[in-house]
């Protein structure tokens, strides 16, 4: 019997590695730059249901904003082409995590990270059965505030 799911408990992890407390760049070529590490884990205990629950990611991104908190002149989005990661995410609970990339990122504030997902998500439940599961858009957002400095890793 096939049933429909709604994914809504992934969850991005961006880990902190020494030194994020530096000072930040207004941005440009010459301000340098610093790296932006992206992991994907499940929330602890939402996915009981599944035996396995198989996520293919295709890209990641990080959004900046200028020093008001507002997209400006040097801002936007910088990404990341992932080569179709496949991820189970019944084994990544609780502190297990994939890292997923790497995303070389201009000094500054950013507001949100997307993982971009395939839209074909391959749900088996615990009693064997298959399922659809439908996310409700082809990415998963995050918004958490963060800072690169020249380079950091984060």
């Amino acid at each position: 019997m096939e049933r429909k799911a709604i994914v809504t408990a992934l969850v991005v992890a961006m880990v902190a590695i020494a030194g994020c407390g530096g000072s930040v760049s207004p941005g440009g070529d010459d301000a340098g730059e610093g790296t932006v590490n992206m992991y994907i884990s499940d929330q602890p205990s939402a996915i009981d249901d599944f035996e396995h629950l198989n996520v293919t990611v295709t890209s990641i991104a990080a959004h900046r904003v200028d020093d008001n908190g507002t997209e400006g002149n040097e801002s936007g989005w910088v990404e990341q082409d992932i080569d179709n990661v496949t991820v189970d995410l019944t084994e990544l609970q609780g502190a297990n995590a994939s890292e997923l990339g790497a995303i070389p990122a201009p000094n500054g504030t950013y507001d949100k990270t997307f993982i971009h997902v395939d839209d074909d998500i391959e749900g088996v439940l615990t009693d064997g059965s298959t399922t659809d599961v439908m996310l409700p858009s082809s990415k998963l957002h995050i918004n958490e505030n963060f800072t690169v400095g020249n380079g950091e890793e984060i």
